[in-house]
């Protein structure tokens, strides 16, 4: 609606100057005919610029027409309204449209996207998959040692046929299984892990480090359990929720930290307190006669900052 209102406005108000201007030589022919009311010049004008018909019922032009016997004032008007519709209004016009149209699809993206986030029944069907994946390569590796190297079976085909349905005694065995650096980089050498990944919604940029990601202990392996926590994390885009959640416990380390740095300071100061006291208490031992031999040196073992090493050791 708004498209024709927008070619209808500029194309009414040049009908109106060709009415008012060349409307009343009609009768005398020469492309003026087509002038002769309002909504017959608007529909004149309208098939000149938008529908490229610009012909009498002779078949002649009309811009032709009405410039060589009104002026070439007119044909003037024809051109640059040619040209302001074509090259101006129309572009507006399709980038709109354009820009409507990507806005939907986005739309309609972002909303399936979350659709498939929250489908909790969706992402426990795939990670079965993935962990049923991670287990049928793995055991086919125990079965045969240089099962990866190349040469041998290791083509899609032969992994997929021989893939099976976990049972109990192979969930409690999964259970302990640790995932090494090495072998998750056997795994993504397989399509299919790639794929299982790509439907749980990691992107193949994030694939590349996503064991370290998923390693939060730093201790060098990963267990199953390990590895469908974090990829449930790892779904989705990064949301502002996200980054504050990040700056509370950050803020909450940091207040930790100064507690600790407060007790150890409180310490400190004790222990520098101690020392001075057993410092006197040996000059006190040092001074009486009845001692025949002589004390060890509490100096020997306080540093002389403070003698936090000799009364915390």
């Amino acid at each position: 609606m708004w498209s024709l209102a927008l070619v209808a406005i500029p194309l009414y108000a040049v009908s109106l100057l060709m009415y008012d201007s060349i409307g009343g030589f009609a009768d005398n022919g020469l492309g003026a005919e087509t002038f002769r009311t309002l909504p017959l010049a608007w529909f004149t004008m309208f098939r000149c610029t938008v529908a490229s018909d610009c012909a009498n019922s002779q078949g002649q032009p009309i811009a032709l027409l009405v410039s060589e016997n009104y002026g070439w004032g007119y044909g003037l008007i024809f051109c640059t309204t040619t040209i302001l519709m074509t090259f101006g209004l129309f572009n507006v016009i399709a980038a709109i449209f354009v820009e409507n149209t990507l806005a939907a699809a986005k739309s309609n993206s972002v909303l399936n996207k979350r659709q498939r986030l929250l489908d909790t029944q969706m992402f426990a069907e795939k990670a079965s998959e993935l962990v049923q994946f991670v287990w049928s390569v793995h055991h086919l590796r125990m079965e045969d040692p240089d099962w990866d190297v190349p040469g041998t079976t290791t083509s899609e085909r032969c992994l997929q046929q021989r893939l099976r349905r976990m049972s109990e005694r192979d969930i409690d065995e999964a259970s302990v299984l640790h995932i090494t650096p090495e072998f998750f980089a056997f795994l993504r050498t397989f399509r299919e892990f790639k794929r299982l990944l790509g439907d749980l919604d990691i992107a193949d940029e994030d694939q590349v480090d996503l064991f370290d990601t998923l390693d939060v202990d730093g201790g060098g392996t990963i267990d199953l359990e390990e590895m469908v926590v974090g990829i449930s994390k790892l779904r989705g885009d990064a949301r502002r929720s996200d980054i504050v959640g990040v700056r509370l416990v950050v803020r909450c380390i940091q207040a930790d930290v100064h507690g600790l740095r407060d007790v150890a300071d409180r310490v400190l100061e004790a222990c520098s307190v101690n020392a001075r006291d057993m410092r006197r208490l040996e000059r006190g031992f040092r001074s009486l006669s009845f001692v025949a031999a002589p004390l060890p040196s509490i100096d020997d073992e306080v540093s002389p900052q403070g003698g936090f090493e000799s009364s915390c050791v």
